[in-house]
C-alpha cells in the first residue's frame, strides 16, 4: 500500500530515469522465479523480435512490473502449463510487451476491475492464492507513469494475456 502511495505521489516527478534492456530486465525477473517454473514444469517461451530493445526508464519500476505479471502468471498457470513473453516494435515507436498463460483466465465481470486497488478476481479469491489485490494497480500505476498502457484478453479456463506499451527510447535521451 505505501508503494502505491509513493507512486501515485511521485507521478507528478520526474523518475530517475536510465537506458535500461527490457530482455535483460525479463532474464533477470526469470532467473528470479526459476525455482516456481521449474516445480511446475511450466514452459516457458521468449519471443523478443526487437532484439534487446532498449528504453528511458526507472530499472527498479520497470522490473517490479515484470515480477508482477510473470508472478501472476507462474502462480495462475497449471503444471505443465505454457507462459510466453512476447517482445514487439510498433510503428508508433513503442515496444509491445504481451504475457500469454495457459492459466485459469479472469471471468468476464471481474476484467473492468482487476486493476483497482485491492480488487482480486472471484476465481482468484477461490483458489485461496495469496494477494493483497495491489499488484496489477502498482503495475498499471508504473506503466502510465512511464507513458504507456496496459490492457488485458482473458477467457476463463484458457488463459490470460497482459498486454502493455512502453515507449522506445529516443536518440535524444542518451547522454
Amino acid at each position: 500500500l505505501l508503494d502505491l502511495s509513493k507512486i501515485r505521489a511521485d507521478k507528478e516527478k520526474e523518475l530517475n530515469k536510465e537506458v535500461i534492456s527490457l530482455s535483460e530486465i525479463a532474464s533477470n525477473v526469470i532467473s528470479q522465479l526459476k525455482t516456481k517454473i521449474d516445480e511446475k514444469s511450466l514452459n516457458l517461451v521468449r519471443e523478443d523480435s526487437c532484439n534487446n530493445t532498449l528504453i528511458y526508464a526507472n530499472k527498479d519500476s520497470i522490473e517490479r512490473v515484470f515480477v508482477n505479471l510473470l508472478g501472476n502468471a507462474v502462480k495462475y498457470t497449471p503444471s505443465g502449463g505454457t507462459i510466453v513473453l512476447n517482445f514487439k516494435s510498433t510503428i508508433n515507436n513503442l515496444v509491445n510487451i504481451s504475457i500469454n498463460d495457459t492459466g485459469i483466465g479472469i471471468p468476464s465481470e471481474d476484467l473492468l476491475h482487476i486493476f483497482e486497488d485491492f480488487y482480486r478476481a472471484s476465481n482468484a479469491r477461490t483458489l485461496e492464492k495469496d494477494g493483497t489485490g495491489l499488484g496489477l494497480a502498482i503495475v498499471k500505476q508504473i506503466i502510465e507513469s512511464h507513458n504507456g498502457k496496459i490492457w488485458v484478453e482473458s477467457q476463463l479456463g484458457k488463459g490470460t494475456k497482459i498486454n502493455f506499451t512502453l515507449p522506445l527510447i529516443k536518440k535524444e535521451a542518451i547522454k
